[in-house]
């Protein structure tokens, strides 16, 4: 196997497991999507959905809102009365 493709999974592995944001850079079409998947799949999360997001399309300014949510109130002109982010995100999950 590669030593470079070891270690990457390697990694995967060590950071499955932990409650951290995890950030995955890479060129298009090097498996960023596939890293991301084996995350999830290794992690306590598993059971759950996975929603892939990419982040190259976001603005930097919504970034933050769309990934981790926002609340009413906390943008300018934000008079969204629910939370918004992950939790909207779920209707994108693909299925197992």
């Amino acid at each position: 196997m590669n030593p470079l493709l070891r270690a990457a999974l390697q990694q995967v592995r060590e950071a499955a497991p932990t409650d951290q944001p995890i950030l995955i850079q890479g060129e298009t079409g090097t498996g960023k999507e596939l890293v991301a998947r084996a995350v999830h799949d290794l992690s306590r999360r598993a059971r759950g959905p996975y929603v892939p997001v990419n982040c190259g399309a976001l603005s930097p300014e919504m970034l933050d809102s769309e990934v981790f949510g926002h609340q009413k109130g906390r943008s300018p002109g934000d008079h969204r009365a629910r939370w918004a982010g992950p939790h909207r995100l779920r209707r994108h999950a693909v299925p197992r």
